[in-house]
């Protein structure tokens, strides 16, 4: 079976931002599988994607999440996760913070941020303090697939985003919908 976390792509979507409709809100979902961290250029693809996209435009956001298997001690059951390894809790396990893009130190801090070893590390560092609803969890974490950026921007619909990324454009007003679209990237 083939599973999307098994492919180095981006999942985007746009929606209005503002009830004037003068700005949309872009995000970017870079999906990196485990197999690929290693590869130091795939730091680089997904830098150079983000500034030709968003036109190195100012209030470029991101964060590093990830997808991984959780296993339950007691049934054996596995569940596949993404995002915050403790939903219920104010314990929050994450790869980063928000933070803005900064092109030029982008790269290194990626790499300091998700090697294997450091996102179990961040993903297991609250282990002993899970809980739900007062109990213990019954789940830990198994294995990681998949490193997630998020990166965010407001646009305004004439940015050239919405010419190189057509999909992206013509957000309906009436209803609130989105638009989004999918593409890969090529590791090198």
């Amino acid at each position: 079976m083939f599973y999307s976390w098994q492919i180095f792509k981006v999942n985007a979507i746009s929606v209005r931002h503002s009830a004037t409709d003068n700005e949309r809100l872009v995000s970017y979902n870079i999906n990196l599988p485990v197999p690929l961290i290693p590869n130091e250029n795939v730091y680089s693809v997904i830098r150079d994607t983000i500034v030709h996209d968003f036109d190195n435009s100012p209030g470029i956001y991101f964060q590093i999440s990830a997808v991984y298997t959780l296993v339950n001690r007691d049934t054996g059951d596995l569940r596949t996760w993404t995002g915050s390894f403790n939903p219920r809790n104010r314990q929050v396990s994450q790869l980063s913070a928000h933070r803005r893009f900064e092109a030029d130190s982008f790269i290194n801090f990626a790499r300091a941020n998700c090697s294997v070893e450091v996102a179990v590390q961040k993903l297991t560092a609250n282990s002993d303090a899970r809980t739900t609803a007062g109990k213990t969890s019954v789940w830990s974490l198994q294995d990681l697939k998949a490193i997630i950026f998020t990166f965010q921007c407001r646009l305004y619909p004439t940015h050239r985003l919405f010419t190189i990324r057509p999909e992206l454009r013509h957000v309906r007003d009436s209803d609130g919908s989105h638009k989004g679209a999918e593409f890969n990237l090529e590791a090198g």
